[in-house]
């Protein structure tokens, strides 16, 4: 009679180049391919990251994170999709598909993203793609005299000190709400135009639209 016991190899976290696009087995080690797909005009804005982090959720407690990092980054195992320039792609290998009471591992996917601030993320229904979508927007608050005859300008109104108040930038995503109020700071030679006050003086955040800026404008004569 021969008697023995195995030994379980705890699988170490590597990056290999991205060659699959399915999850794929071998014995008792899973491979789990990861996308990130940016939604946001091929990043017309510059806000997209170098990176994001990756983090798999095992069912038996397990965690793996991985950088994925735009293509071409040193050290990175992150490839560019042949057929999406706006998709990352990146696999974890040599994961246990098993855990210790021989059930197979449900592993789950999220983002880390602190560094997305103005980017709504989604995983998809197969769950393991993410798909970040940017959601800027910013709203734009000027205060601009108006001549004694009605007619407006674009001419700011000076502060107390004579220099021109400057514009005020509200920076959020759309969707949310923003409040804006006339500045108090105003040269005594000018009062707020009351009947003219913006209809849209508080409201809600518009996606950025450069062709269609988003505004509020106090007038002052």
């Amino acid at each position: 009679v021969v008697t023995g016991h195995i030994e379980y190899e705890t699988p170490e976290m590597t990056s290999d180049e991205v060659t699959a696009n399915w999850t794929t087995t071998t014995g008792f080690i899973v491979n789990i391919p990861v996308s990130k797909v940016w939604e946001d005009d091929s990043n017309k804005l510059g806000q997209r990251p170098t990176k994001v982090v990756f983090k798999l959720h095992g069912s038996d407690g397990s965690e793996y994170t991985k950088e994925v990092a735009k293509p071409g980054t040193a050290g990175s195992s992150t490839t560019q999709d042949q057929s999406d320039a706006n998709k990352w792609n990146d696999i974890f290998t040599n994961l246990p598909k098993y855990d210790s009471n021989n059930q197979e591992i449900k592993y789950t996917l999220t983002e880390i993203n602190g560094n997305l601030t103005y980017y709504d993320a989604v995983l998809d229904s197969t769950g393991r793609i993410v798909t970040n979508t940017n959601k800027y927007g910013k709203v734009t608050v000027h205060y601009y005299i108006m001549n004694t005859d009605g007619t407006t300008t674009t001419t700011r109104v000076p502060d107390i000190n004579g220099t021109e108040i400057p514009d005020v930038v509200i920076e959020g995503k759309e969707g949310e709400e923003y409040h804006t109020t006339w500045a108090n700071n105003v040269n005594e030679k000018y009062e707020l135009v009351t009947s003219k006050l913006p209809t849209n003086a508080t409201g809600t955040i518009e996606k950025y639209n450069e062709e269609k800026p988003q505004e509020v404008i106090y007038y002052y004569r």
